[in-house]
């Protein structure tokens, strides 16, 4: 091994992935390279966030030596980062073929079956980690988190513990406590174990969103959504659609039994109405208390700018819907109280903008907003009453479309 690359080992262990990578690259100028420069750029190129770069380079440290499992490694991680878990799954499954003694390659399984809501599976792999390394921190992790998606939440606790014991000073370990004492209702203690991360990595993502979430669930409205959080995220896709899915049926059932015994809809429009509130809180909750979390010192120094940016749209939204509220008190004026109901209606679209980190749904969702609202203008001002009719019937027609499948 050249002393460049050992150079670039010692910066890597030193979080210094910049200087790294100089290193790095200089080794590799010098000489054809070998599998291990070409896998520790990978690796430094994933932290530095250069995904497209990292890829690459592990794809070279593959192909110089395809019987060494250690790039199999590094390619996983870096597909893994770059949200392509099938073939993840296959680099990561080839590194265990040709290395299985190795706890790091069984963690990142499990980290990979746990990304992919495989619950069980995740804590079979966490459990394989362990065995060969029983003081392994991101096993132990992986394993907490499934276990806690399991609802094993003291076995979850338990091994939490347990890591902490071993490594009091891991950011990772203390975020993940933070969380499962969050879904545990004790938020707390939770905060306590967030802002520990923070204090040890003040670039942890993780911990930052659980310290607001923390927050947040000081108010006992919030604290009830955040449990619904919790479980739908514990649900596959198939059961989540199956939620929406009764759900539809649900409602669709009360209209009829409304319809056939007429005593029964004065309930069944309750039912119904709460049931639509519920929908849209699902969407507005969080936003909505990002936007109330601003009023706190501390609490808006936590926030993303994707929160916050959420937070002024929906604000401005509200504003709207309040202005045309008081214009239609003021003056009298029927469209104009039309105009506010649409504009409320609107914060479930406009709120859900900045909830996706994903470039294409934000400005899918961003483009389904301004039709929508384009839909609810015309509801209101165009001449023939035939065609404010259908425009009004398409806005809320997209309202409840929008509502049904975002909330998976």
């Amino acid at each position: 091994m050249s002393a460049g690359i050992e150079r670039a080992q010692l910066l890597i262990s030193q979080s210094r992935f910049d200087m790294a990578e100089k290193e790095l690259r200089a080794a590799l100028a010098e000489t054809d390279g070998d599998y291990r420069a070409h896998s520790l750029l990978a690796y430094c190129l994933i932290r530095l966030g250069r995904l497209p770069e990292a890829l690459a380079e592990s794809g070279a440290a593959v192909s110089k030596d395809p019987g060494a499992p250690y790039p199999y490694y590094i390619r996983a991680l870096a597909l893994m980062e770059s949200g392509k878990r099938e073939e993840a799954m296959a680099a990561i499954r080839e590194a265990i073929r040709l290395d299985p003694s190795e706890a790091d390659y069984f963690a990142l399984l499990a980290g990979i079956h746990l990304d992919g809501k495989k619950w069980d599976q995740a804590l079979k792999s966490a459990e394989s980690a362990l065995l060969l390394d029983a003081e392994h921190v991101q096993a132990a992790n992986v394993r907490a988190v499934a276990l806690m998606r399991l609802d094993r939440g003291a076995e979850a606790g338990e091994t939490l513990d347990s890591a902490l014991a071993r490594e009091p000073e891991s950011p990772i370990t203390h975020a993940n406590m933070g969380w499962t004492l969050l879904e545990r209702r004790d938020h707390k203690k939770a905060l306590e174990h967030f802002r520990e991360a923070l204090r040890l990595d003040p670039e942890q993502e993780w911990a930052r969103e659980g310290i607001v979430e923390s927050m947040k669930a000081r108010n006992g409205f919030y604290r009830l959504m955040l449990q619904y959080f919790f479980f739908m995220s514990k649900l596959p896709a198939k059961g989540q659609w199956a939620v929406v899915i009764i759900a539809l049926i649900g409602t669709r059932l009360l209209r009829a039994t409304a319809h056939a015994y007429p005593p029964f809809e004065p309930a069944a429009l309750v039912i119904g109405a709460m049931y639509v509130l519920f929908m849209a809180a699902t969407w507005l909750a969080r936003p909505l208390f990002d936007l109330v979390l601003r009023l706190d010192r501390f609490g808006r120094l936590c926030l993303s700018r994707d929160q916050i940016k959420g937070s002024d749209w929906l604000g401005l939204t509200l504003l709207v819907a309040a202005a045309f509220l008081a214009l239609s008190f003021a003056m009298g004026y029927g469209v104009l109280l039309g105009a506010a109901i649409g504009s409320l209606a609107l914060c479930v679209p406009v709120a859900g903008i900045y909830q996706t980190p994903n470039p294409q749904r934000r400005r899918f969702r961003a483009a389904y907003s301004i039709g929508l609202a384009a839909l609810g203008i015309a509801a209101l001002v165009l001449p023939a009453e035939a065609h404010r009719t259908m425009a009004g019937g398409l806005f809320v027609a997209g309202l409840i479309v929008y509502t049904w499948i975002a909330n998976l």
